[in-house]
């Protein structure tokens, strides 16, 4: 899920302090002053178009609705590098003419680590150095897959068959009243690859309050019997974000796959509604 914690700055001469938040796309992000966070999210979601194989925009000859809760813990053991897991629950309802799909339960655990290569900080002419992080994380296939599922549709897959191992590079600037945030990761199996780019910039409204838009793409390649197969989405996103450092973060939010040709393939294009609270020490 794309879930992002923007540091909640009343003004550029709090940079200086530890107690930053994040810009993180996920709730388990912690600052640099952070030692422990344990949150929850639910998302909503739904799609009737698809991208077809030569990226041209189409109606889906399948509806999807889908339901989504998401428990995330983080431990940070210093200001450079932390640990997150996080376990999602999903439900999905999914309708082909007379074909009915319905089934869920536990997803995929994800674990990842952080680390803060260069600190973001304040220069000597008086901007702001953006910050550094490199990630590394795992997969592991808690979830029901494909080849295990007994829906015709395929509604009670949770996951995917196989573990996974990702790396991962953000850019960052938080200490400002415009943040923003460069993402890249690629995560890996025995059969698939999976980038996924992102691009955030927001704008802080008050001491407790930010707001940030993204636009990012993914793009995934499947092996399958020696063959590539291509599949890849685009998505806007849109959110808001209160809270206090070390206290607690509540965030909401939209997101879409943008339904225009070529900017996808062979995908299902998904609207989602998001929301989430994380208790922060």
């Amino acid at each position: 899920m794309i879930v992002s914690l923007l540091a909640l700055l009343s003004s550029p001469a709090q940079a200086g302090s530890c107690c930053v938040g994040a810009t993180s796309p996920v709730p388990t992000r912690l600052g640099p002053c952070e030692r422990a966070l344990v949150g929850v999210a639910v998302r909503g979601e739904a799609g009737a178009l698809r991208w077809d194989r030569r990226g041209a925009v189409r109606r889906s000859s399948m509806t999807e609705w889908g339901v989504e809760g998401t428990l995330a813990a983080g431990l940070g053991f210093s200001r450079r590098s932390q640990l997150s897991v996080s376990l999602p629950v999903r439900h999905t309802w999914r309708f082909a003419g007379e074909l009915t799909g319905l089934g869920g339960g536990v997803g995929d655990t994800r674990i990842i680590g952080r680390y803060n290569a260069r600190l973001e900080g304040l220069t000597e002419a008086g901007g702001t150095r953006p910050g550094v992080w490199v990630t590394a994380g795992a997969r592991l296939p808690t979830g029901r897959s494909w080849d295990a599922s007994t829906d015709v549709l395929l509604a009670d897959v949770t996951g995917l068959p196989r573990p996974a191992l990702s790396l991962g590079l953000i850019f960052e600037r938080t200490q400002h009243r415009m943040p923003w945030v460069l993402t890249a990761s690629t995560e890996v199996d025995a059969g698939a690859v999976v980038s996924t780019a992102q691009a955030g910039l927001g704008r802080t409204l008050g001491p407790r309050l930010t707001v940030l838009g993204a636009v990012g793409h993914t793009l995934s390649v499947v092996v399958d019997d020696g063959k590539a197969r291509t599949s890849g989405r685009t998505q806007i996103s849109g959110r808001a974000v209160l809270g206090r450092p070390s206290r607690f973060r509540a965030w909401t939010g939209l997101s879409a796959d943008v339904p225009v040709p070529g900017l996808g393939r062979e995908q299902q294009q998904l609207v989602r509604a998001d929301l989430g609270i994380a208790l922060v020490r």
